[in-house]
């Protein structure tokens, strides 16, 4: 029966990673060239990486090097190595979580924020660890630390929602959407301090883990408001704005304008000095980024105005 409840809750976190790396993916294809959707699938990779390393890769050693095979002492120093290696994923789940939130309340300078939010809460860590688990039973244990760091991650994210001003979450959705966010947080900080006192309460946590982490992707997909669709008359868009909508660098932008002219790809290699190869890359990012499949369908939708 143990077993049939391991297998059931593996195949649960399978489930969970495949439809939270599939569905973000298919949201960053459809909406080339918004970066919410690159922030999502990054978040995802990272968190279920995370997940699967440190949750399954944990239980799979435990089943693999029992203590008939390794010493217990050795089974868990190497156990302490394996989490420890696990960490950077979560961080960098963290720091895309921070992004993904900052794009959906339109603050600038997203990379850097994400970065000094990220490192100001790990050094609030310190203080907090120690005086709620200085004499706790879960002392010199790595669960409080994700307890309290995570509890912290998710606590920036409710309050950065609800006070903002300016947000792509459709309206009247933002406070449903920010505690929804808030309770998943906390249940999975307060998971990891009780999942290991009980065998049922371990498998429980597994499954909430993995299906609590894919709400990122509900939110974006449910939630969301976007200008994601292309513009309704794309002719008479202007040439600068369609360069930003799709995130079209200077050098593509170059390579567009001579392919509206209509020089072929050796003519636009000589006029830029580059090689034929290099155009060919850049035409193909191009191609990639406003989803069009040839140079006709790319000239008459970046055909500038009369």
């Amino acid at each position: 029966m143990l077993q049939l409840a391991f297998i059931f809750a593996f195949i649960i976190s399978a489930a969970a990673t495949t439809f939270g790396l599939l569905l973000s993916n298919n949201l960053r294809k459809q909406h080339a060239g918004q970066t919410i959707f690159s922030t999502l699938l990054y978040e995802q990779i990272f968190v279920f990486i995370f997940a699967l390393y440190s949750i399954w890769g944990f239980i799979f050693f435990k089943l693999i090097f029992s203590t008939e095979v390794l010493s217990e002492s050795l089974v868990e120093k190497i156990s302490s190595v394996q989490t420890i290696i696990a960490i950077p994923f979560q961080l960098f789940s963290w720091w895309f979580l921070i992004q993904l939130i900052f794009e959906l309340v339109q603050i600038k300078n997203i990379r850097r924020n994400s970065t000094l939010v990220l490192a100001a809460l790990i050094i609030l860590l310190f203080p907090v660890y120690w005086f709620f688990f200085k004499k706790s039973a879960f002392h010199f244990s790595i669960f409080p630390l994700y307890c309290i760091v995570n509890s912290m991650v998710y606590s920036f994210i409710f309050i950065t929602l609800l006070i903002s001003k300016k947000t792509l979450l459709k309206k009247n959705t933002k406070l449903i959407a920010a505690l929804f966010i808030w309770i998943s947080g906390l249940l999975l900080s307060a998971g990891t301090l009780f999942y290991s006192m009980h065998i049922l309460l371990t498998l429980v946590f597994i499954v909430l883990f993995f299906i609590l982490n894919l709400w990122p992707v509900l939110i974006i997909a449910r939630f969301v408001s976007i200008a994601i669709e292309l513009p309704t008359n794309q002719v008479d868009q202007d040439f600068e704005a369609l360069s930003l909508f799709y995130e079209i660098s200077k050098r593509e932008v170059e390579i567009i304008e001579l392919i509206c002219e209509g020089l072929t790809n050796q003519q636009i290699a000589d006029s830029l000095f580059i090689s034929l190869q290099t155009v060919k890359d850049h035409t193909s990012r191009i191609y990639l980024k406003t989803q069009v499949k040839n140079r006709t369908q790319l000239a008459n939708l970046f055909r500038k105005n009369s």
